[in-house]
């Protein structure tokens, strides 16, 4: 099964998508399972447990004192669309692909000169546009990146696909493919600012075009409990929890 987050930039879908595999991680691993038991133990107390296992008692305070630890007991895996696209841009720039996981590295300039009419340089981020979008997905093929992705998922038998997030949802096409393989569309919106919707990018302006199955109001300036909340509805509705 896949789910995709689509949204503007820093609307949360990375945090989102940690969020889905620490609470399908907390309510069906039984390793997690045995302590959250325990912990529902100590709560009401029962002191035969030495150790504080108080945050396992609770989805919320469990997900929020792990959101920045990696997920090692989730079936959901993290996807994305400009996997492929990154590994070019980290061949022609020799940056490493943790950095283009960094905003403010994304924000840097990749030392590549844009048109004598443009002037200056591509940050990163815009290098990873034109270069995905206007060498490649316009010149060669527009769903290059879909398909780039998505034949390692129907690579698999029907019963045995895997469970995948995919994060970076911005295109239509991308939208179109994923739901003819069945998955869902979540929409995060970054409620806390305000945006100029006349001055995105055509790759950013898609995304407000993309028709969503779930939208999440991520209003930033509230705790990261809000998110959680939105996050273990969608997984409740559609069963996973």
């Amino acid at each position: 099964m896949i789910y995709a987050f689509t949204g503007l930039k820093q609307s949360g879908k990375n945090t989102a998508a940690r969020i889905w595999q620490h609470l399908d991680a907390y309510y069906n691993c039984k390793e997690i399972r045995h302590i959250v038991e325990a912990a529902e133990k100590q709560k009401n107390g029962d002191t035969s447990i030495a150790t504080d296992i108080s945050k396992y008692a609770d989805p919320i305070t469990y997900v929020t004192s792990r959101i920045g630890d990696d997920v090692a007991y989730s079936e959901w895996i993290e996807r994305q669309f400009s996997e492929k696209l990154k590994q070019i841009i980290c061949i022609i720039t020799g940056c490493h692909p943790n950095d283009l996981a960094r905003e403010e590295f994304r924000n840097t300039s990749s030392g590549f000169h844009k048109s004598p009419v443009c002037g200056g340089t591509y940050t990163y981020r815009e290098l990873m546009d034109h270069v995905g979008t206007n060498l490649f997905r316009k010149e060669l093929a527009a769903n290059i990146w879909v398909n780039a992705l998505l034949q390692e998922y129907k690579s698999h038998a029907y019963t045995q696909r895997p469970n995948w997030l995919i994060t970076d949802m911005r295109m239509r096409n991308e939208a179109e493919a994923v739901k003819f393989l069945n998955g869902k569309i979540i929409r995060l919106v970054n409620t806390s600012e305000f945006t100029n919707l006349s001055n995105l990018p055509d790759t950013e302006y898609e995304v407000i075009l993309i028709d969503a199955d779930y939208t999440i109001e991520n209003n930033k300036e509230l705790p990261l409990e809000n998110l959680i909340r939105q996050v273990g509805d969608i997984m409740s509705a559609e069963n996973i929890i």
